[in-house]
């Protein structure tokens, strides 16, 4: 069973393995923009979007954010990627991922599957790890075998996970990266070739 807000109000509905994609793709159109035939989903630049609950980005689908996107997550909010991810914040206008009210929230998990990742000018806030559908993960931000990954521009602060980033059996370059009051490690790196 999945529970949905909708204009303020919660529904449930029983999901099937086979309806689930089709299932979740259709959720995620409400608050993204999805490209079914060229496999796109996309949050439009300076989009402000309150999540309140696990967003899964399927298989198989790239995930872009434009500049200037404030994603806030509640407690139970968290973000789960499969595939290339694009961030594409700037100096000027950064992408923000916070808690609701500067509140503890679980955190992103990024499983490429031997893709890239990029990830340009973003700020997370009062992450924890704990919580991704009752799984813990160390970092408040993990990344999962990244064929290459680029980081430049990034802050995490006010982390209680174990790792502010754990980068897992992934390659790639981290330029200009900024961890504040981080619980434990500022960055854990296993398995993997990070300059």
């Amino acid at each position: 069973y999945e529970k949905y807000r909708d204009d303020d109000d919660y529904f449930t509905f029983k999901i099937n393995d086979v309806d689930y994609l089709k299932n979740n793709i259709l959720e995620i159109s409400k608050i993204f923009d999805v490209d079914t035939k060229n496999k796109i989903i996309t949050i439009t630049k300076n989009k402000k979007i309150d999540i309140i609950k696990k967003i899964e980005i399927p298989k198989g689908y790239h995930f872009i954010v434009e500049e200037g996107v404030k994603l806030n997550f509640s407690q139970n909010g968290f973000l789960i990627t499969n595939d290339k991810v694009d961030i594409k914040g700037n100096l000027i206008n950064p992408v923000i991922f916070k808690g609701i009210r500067d509140d503890l929230w679980p955190g992103m998990v990024i499983l490429a599957n031997n893709n890239n990742v990029n990830i340009n000018s973003l700020i997370l806030k009062r992450m924890t790890g704990k919580n991704f559908d009752n799984f813990n993960y160390s970092g408040g931000l993990t990344i999962h075998r990244a064929k290459k990954l680029i980081i430049n521009h990034m802050k995490i602060s006010k982390n209680l996970s174990d790792d502010a980033i754990n980068i897992v059996e992934s390659d790639g370059d981290i330029y200009n990266l900024n961890i504040e009051d981080t619980y434990s490690d500022g960055i854990d790196i296993d398995f993997g070739k990070v300059n």
